[in-house]
């Protein structure tokens, strides 16, 4: 097993490295993942549709795979609309598995994000 993981993610918890690992090692594949809390719209020039925010997940790191599947999966042509490794996996045949990640999991690529992981950092020292 292998685990990919962004390196812009640093609060990843032990626990969910853990579950990813272990999710994989039965399905092949883990990827951690959080249901959307804000409503969402689908847009074109001209109009705008609410869409069920129940089918749809923001994908987290880490995603763990069988190193054999991951590899093959690498093989692929390199395609820009592939823009993580489950996306990769998935084109080249295999089945994704999402598991629950955590909202603390957060990506840091804004000066806001900065804001956030400091408050969460902060919160785990009063633990």
């Amino acid at each position: 097993m292998v685990a990919i993981h962004d390196g812009v993610r640093p609060l990843v918890s032990e626990d969910i490295i853990g579950a990813s690992f272990r999710l994989a090692a039965v399905h092949q594949s883990a990827v951690a993942a959080v249901r959307l809390k804000e409503s969402i719209r689908m847009t074109d020039q001209d109009n705008t549709k609410a869409v069920d925010r129940s089918r749809f997940r923001l994908i987290q790191t880490p995603q763990t795979f069988d190193v054999d599947l991951i590899k093959q999966a690498y093989q692929l042509k390199e395609d820009a609309s592939l823009t993580d490794d489950a996306s990769v996996a998935e084109r080249s045949g295999h089945r994704i598995s999402l598991f629950e990640g955590s909202y603390e999991n957060i990506k840091i690529t804004t000066q806001e994000d900065l804001i956030v992981a400091e408050a969460l950092l902060n919160s785990r020292k009063l633990v």
